[in-house]
């Protein structure tokens, strides 16, 4: 918002620099922006009032309850104008009972807007669903074969992007480094990565300075990256729901995408939860993967 002489502040803890933090805090802001730890932090060393406050955003709420953020959330919204004298936003992809409650708590007399279904847990359907069921010691040459398939390359800027989405930070990086051993420039995003760090590899994948990232789920949620046609679960993701959060970073704003799951002979449970998705989806179900669900796929 700066060109708009909107003045933002970001505060967030684990690696961030609190006190560099701080000393942005004191120059003032017209927003701030930040996670709930964090921001109780700088409340109660009396280094930020929150009482002024007349607009209250609460994003990814769903996200932060399933975190164990709730008591963290509601001390810093005490801090806030009363609920009839402020406007409050609350945005969540999941509607259960745990996130309505808490809903009801911050907001007054709510309009609710929907965007697709609440009730059941479907995919965008701009996004085309494909499941490879593939030798674990034969992922990387199927890797190989998707960006070749769908037009991954390195020349020029504004091409096709892909995101590979991993379970594990070794996995990640053991694949960041093998794609650069090969000349293709990658890079990777995990939970032990400095914030810089990440924000270095999203605005890098941004400019198209490189092609493919390879993450775990911390990139699953809220990233919008234009050009990612292309999503890869190398490892499947464990449930139903954070396998639709994961696909949703290609298809996005009315463009297409394809997100293309690994499975091997032995992830039937999430063959089964990959299955319930794409059917909702009206998406073809191959023969291995509906073999693999229904536990009949030879071993």
């Amino acid at each position: 918002g700066k060109h708009c002489g909107i003045v933002t502040v970001c505060v967030y803890g684990g690696v961030g620099n609190k006190r560099d933090q701080g000393r942005d805090l004191a120059k003032g802001c017209h927003c701030l922006v930040a996670t709930p730890g964090r921001l109780n932090d700088f409340v109660e060393g009396k280094e930020v009032s929150l009482a002024n406050v007349s607009k209250l955003v609460v994003d990814e709420a769903d996200r932060m309850l399933d975190m164990g953020f709730e008591p963290q959330i509601r001390k810093a919204v005490k801090e806030v104008k009363e609920v009839t004298q402020r406007q409050t936003l609350f945005f969540t992809a999941t509607w259960n009972t745990n996130v309505q409650k808490t809903a009801s708590d911050f907001v007054n007399r709510p309009y609710q807007v929907k965007i697709g279904s609440s009730e059941q847990l479907k995919a965008s359907e701009n996004i085309k669903q494909v499941v490879k069921i593939v030798d674990p010691d034969k992922k990387v040459r199927h890797l190989t074969k998707l960006f070749l398939e769908y037009d991954i390359s390195e020349k020029g800027r504004g091409e096709n992007r892909a995101m590979i989405f991993c379970n594990t930070k070794k996995t990640c990086e053991q694949l960041e480094d093998g794609l650069n051993r090969a000349r293709v420039r990658c890079d990777s995003i995990h939970g032990d990565k400095e914030q810089k760090d990440r924000e270095r590899a999203l605005n890098d994948l941004r400019d198209g300075y490189t092609k493919i990232i390879c993450a775990t789920d911390v990139a699953a949620r809220g990233l919008d990256v234009k050009g990612v046609t292309l999503v890869i679960n190398y490892d499947p993701p464990k449930n139903a729901e954070d396998y639709v959060h994961r696909i949703g970073r290609t298809g996005r704003a009315g463009m297409k995408g394809t997100a293309v799951t690994f499975l091997t002979d032995r992830d039937d449970f999430q063959a089964r939860q990959i299955k319930s998705v794409m059917l909702r989806n009206h998406q073809e179900i191959p023969r291995e993967l509906q073999a693999l669900s229904d536990g009949t796929l030879p071993r």
